[in-house]
Formats: structure tokens, sequence, C-alpha cells
């Protein structure tokens, strides 16, 4: 099973990010990292920068210094192991078998980091979470830690559970598609299921702390709703 919480951070001239001022995305994932990505931005942009660079630093340098204020999201995703399906699957009890790994492993691995630690704070935690479908070479193992695997994400609009035809649609959308290291017509293909949660809080200030735990029981009750 994967789980990983993550910061998303943001900065500021003192609104939240979601205020009508707006905020300039950073791609750093920890407390300092975002102090020295904005300052980086808000020096003179080279001339051969590209174009998304541009945007972002335009953003950036309308930030006066001593209004410079970060906020940061935590995203949290939950994967159990994936599982292979074939004629002979119970998908209920795979399903269930799936869903339980998830609440009964909340061990997430804390990525990047955030100064916060004296106010405890509550944030609003969206958490959505749903089955996740990928074709696979039959033979090779997705939970394995070989990146070379093939893999493709079974399109959500693909609703069956008949593999014949889900292995059908997926054998069209390889057709058209014509990868080079997709499996050739003549390869079998095995559909794999995990199901995955991904909980997201709303912005929080840079003081502010969210236990690891306020997040872990929003996971737990989107699950008892289901």
């Amino acid at each position: 099973m994967r789980a990983e919480i993550i910061p998303i951070w943001a900065a500021t001239a003192g609104e939240p990010p979601t205020s009508p001022a707006g905020h300039t995305p950073l791609s750093a994932d920890t407390y300092d990292g975002a102090v020295n990505e904005l300052a980086e931005l808000q020096k003179p942009v080279p001339t051969d920068a590209p174009h998304l660079y541009r945007l972002i630093a335009n953003m950036a340098s309308r930030i006066r210094t001593d209004e410079v204020t970060f906020y940061y999201q935590l995203i949290a995703t939950m994967e159990s192991t994936w599982r292979p399906l074939d004629s002979s699957t119970d998908l209920s009890d795979i399903r269930a078998a799936a869903r339980q790994e998830v609440l009964s492993n909340p061990d997430p691995r804390i990525v990047g980091d955030h100064p916060g630690t004296s106010l405890a704070y509550n944030p609003d935690i969206d958490v959505k979470g749903d089955e996740v479908r990928i074709a696979v070479r039959t033979g090779q193992d997705p939970n394995s830690d070989d990146r070379s695997i093939w893999d493709m994400r079974v399109p959500a609009e693909i609703t069956t559970d008949d593999l014949t035809q889900v292995v059908e649609e997926v054998r069209e959308i390889l057709a058209e598609i014509n990868h080079p290291d997709a499996p050739t017509p003549d390869e079998p293909i095995t559909i794999w299921l995990a199901y995955r949660i991904i909980a997201t809080t709303d912005w929080i200030h840079s003081d502010d702390d969210v236990p690891t735990q306020e997040i872990l029981d929003a996971v737990s009750q989107k699950l008892d709703d289901k």
C-alpha cells in the first residue's frame, strides 16, 4: 500500500490564496524551499526563461517584501495494493479488502515540511475516494519496483465489470494510440484494481499546524459513509 502526505506551497501579499488577489504557486515541498523559490522568482527574469516561468515571476513581482505570506495545502494520497482481476474474482470481496487495507494502514509517509507547530488548525478537508483499474501485460506485477512495467489507466468511462468487455475496449484504445511500448494484439493483458483516496485540506497559514490524525479521521469518515 502507498500512503503519503505532501504540502503544496503558495505565496501571497497577506490574503489567503483563495482571495481575489490570487497567489503565486510554488513547486517546493518545504517551507525553506518555498522561501528560496519566491526569492528567485522576484529577481530579474532571464531573457531565455520559459513562458510559464515568466508568468509566475510576474505574479511574484507584485508581492512586496514586507507583505510576503506563505500558505500551504496538505494533499494525502492513499492507495491500496493492486489486485489482479479474472473471471473467478469476487469483486465485492476485492473491493472490501482494498477499502479495509486503506483503513487499517494509516501510516503515511510525510514529504516536505511546514514550520507551523504552535497553532493547531482544523481545516476543511475534501476527501475523494474511488476505484482505479489499470491494464498490465499478463505476468507483470504493478506492485513491484520495476519501473519498466507498462500499464494503462482504464478510463473511468469504461464502467462495466465484464472483464472481457473491459479488455476489448482497452485494446480498441491501444489500436488508436499505437504506442510503441504497448502490448501487441497477441499479448495477453490483465486488469488490476486498487482503491485510491485523495484528501486535500484548504489553504493553511504557514504558522498553523494540522495534525496528521485530522486527515486520517476525515478519510476514515469518508469510507464509513460509503
